[in-house]
């Protein structure tokens, strides 16, 4: 085996067996071992492309969605930490995302965002739902790290000048809204809804 501290392998990845990969290879290895812990329906899905994940899920079950937090104290289906920009699922498996007051928690949002692209399947959907101004739910919760108005969507959407001008640059995939942005409130609460779905030609 060589040795991890080989400058001439530095980008090897030591994998939790101690074993060096690439950054590819240690992608699959993730996925692998991911995809090997599901109950054998999820991993049906997968296969079929048919899967439906709720990013952020929390306490939240559903029958049929598979459930992804970084809270192991929830139990998820997936511990994973949206953080590091990688959902550990092979490219295009999901039918269905769903993320519910998850982003406005996340400081990566194009590396969440590019691989709800990535896993999604051509004709899947994405919808997002987070707490927009000018609720003061926006800025009370001190684990908010950002802010969206119904106006931050047109930075993801491929047909809007916003997404043209800024979106592309930024590295953003592209995406087509095909329901919203939408706002409802309650008292002090607002909350806004999209749903988009991936646009790969």
């Amino acid at each position: 085996m060589l040795p991890k501290t080989d400058p001439a392998f530095s980008y090897l990845i030591a994998g939790d067996d101690g074993v060096p990969r690439s950054p590819d290879a240690h992608r699959s290895h993730q996925i692998a071992r991911v995809a090997a812990d599901l109950p054998v329906e999820y991993r049906r899905a997968l296969l079929h492309k048919t899967a439906k994940l709720d990013l952020g899920a929390g306490k939240k079950r559903e029958e049929g969605w598979i459930t992804l937090d970084s809270a192991e104290v929830v139990e998820p289906d997936i511990l994973c930490d949206l953080e590091g920009g990688f959902i550990p699922l092979e490219d295009e498996t999901c039918q269905e995302i769903r993320t519910w007051h998850t982003l406005e928690h996340i400081h990566n949002l194009m590396g969440v965002l590019n691989e709800c692209w990535r896993v999604l399947t051509l004709g899947g959907s994405l919808e997002i739902r987070v707490p927009v101004w000018p609720s003061a739910d926006v800025f009370i919760d001190p684990t908010h790290v950002r802010f969206f108005t119904l106006g931050t969507f047109k930075y993801f959407a491929k047909r809007d000048e916003k997404y043209e001008e800024y979106g592309r640059a930024y590295g953003y995939k592209p995406w087509e809204i095909i329901d919203g942005p939408h706002r409802w409130s309650d008292g002090d609460f607002a909350e806004g809804a999209v749903r988009m779905r991936p646009v790969k030609e």
